[in-house]
C-alpha cells in the first residue's frame, strides 16, 4: 500500500477519511515534548496522523486546511495542557471537532496532559483565566466564546485519558494501544521516509494494493487449494 493510501475495505467504510488520527494541541505547551513523542509513536505504529506543522504547506489557508483535515479524520486526539484554552485557534479547532462528532461516525479522545478534566469542563484554574481574557478580546463575539465553553464542557464529559502523576512513556504507549483498538487492525500506513527506503517501500505497497483484490496467491487458503490442484494434475 503506497504511503497515504488505504485498503479498499477501510476506504469504502469511511469514504471521507483521509487520515486515521487528527492531533489537536497547544503548540507552545507540548509541540516539542509530549505531543512530538505521541505523534512519533503513532506514526511508528503505522497510524496515519495529521499534525498541522507536518501536513499544512506554507501559503495554504490554515483555517480551511485544518477544517478539511478534521472532516477527513476517523479519530481526533485532543491534548489538553494548561494553556490550551488561551489559544483561540485551539478552541476553534475544538469546536470543529465536536461538531463533526455530533454529525458523523468519528471518535474523540481527550488527553488530559497537565490539567484535570474538571478544569476543562468547568473552565477553572488556567482555563478560567484564559476566558477572562477572551471575554475582553471577543466582547462583540460572545456567541463564539459561549461556543468554546460548550465544546469544552462536552469534551470533558467524554471518556478520556489522564496522565496525572504517571510517567509519559507508558502513557504514550497506552494511548497508541487505545487508538489501535479503535481502528481496523488490517489497516496500516507506511510513513513517508520509512528508514530511508521510500522507493522500495512504495513499490512493494503499490504492488500489494494493485493485486490484493484479484490475486488469489495473496490469500493463504486459496493458495493452498491452488497448490493441491496442481499436485493432483501432475499425478
Amino acid at each position: 500500500m503506497a504511503a497515504g493510501k488505504y485498503q479498499e475495505s477501510y476506504s469504502s467504510r469511511f469514504p471521507n477519511c483521509k487520515y486515521q488520527v487528527f492531533l489537536s494541541f497547544r503548540g507552545e505547551d507540548t509541540r516539542k515534548n509530549f505531543t512530538d513523542h505521541l505523534y512519533t509513536a503513532l506514526v511508528q505504529a503505522g497510524i496515519h496522523t495529521f499534525r498541522d506543522d507536518n501536513e499544512i504547506r506554507r501559503g495554504e489557508n490554515i483555517d480551511f486546511e485544518l477544517q478539511k483535515a478534521i472532516q477527513q479524520s476517523k479519530i481526533s486526539i485532543i491534548v489538553f495542557s494548561k494553556d490550551y484554552a488561551s489559544s483561540r485557534w485551539c478552541l476553534d479547532e475544538l469546536v470543529m471537532i465536536m461538531e463533526r462528532k455530533r454529525n458523523a461516525d468519528c471518535i474523540v479522545l481527550p488527553i488530559f496532559y497537565d490539567v484535570d478534566p474538571s478544569q476543562v469542563g468547568r473552565q477553572t484554574g488556567s482555563f478560567s483565566a484564559a476566558f477572562v481574557e477572551h471575554e475582553k478580546s471577543f466582547n462583540k463575539e460572545m456567541e463564539r466564546v459561549n461556543g468554546w465553553r460548550i465544546a469544552l464542557k462536552e469534551v470533558a464529559d467524554l471518556a478520556g485519558m489522564v496522565l496525572g502523576d504517571g510517567c509519559e512513556a507508558p502513557f504514550v504507549q497506552s494511548i497508541v494501544e487505545n487508538i489501535s483498538k479503535n481502528l481496523d487492525q488490517k489497516m496500516f500506513h507506511v510513513p513517508p521516509h520509512f528508514i530511508g527506503r521510500d522507493p522500495l517501500v512504495q513499490d512493494i505497497n503499490s504492488w500489494l494494493q494493485d493485486v490484493s483484490c484479484c490475486n488469489p496467491f495473496l490469500d493463504p487458503y486459496k493458495n493452498k487449494k491452488i497448490k493441491r490442484k496442481k499436485e493432483n494434475t501432475s499425478k
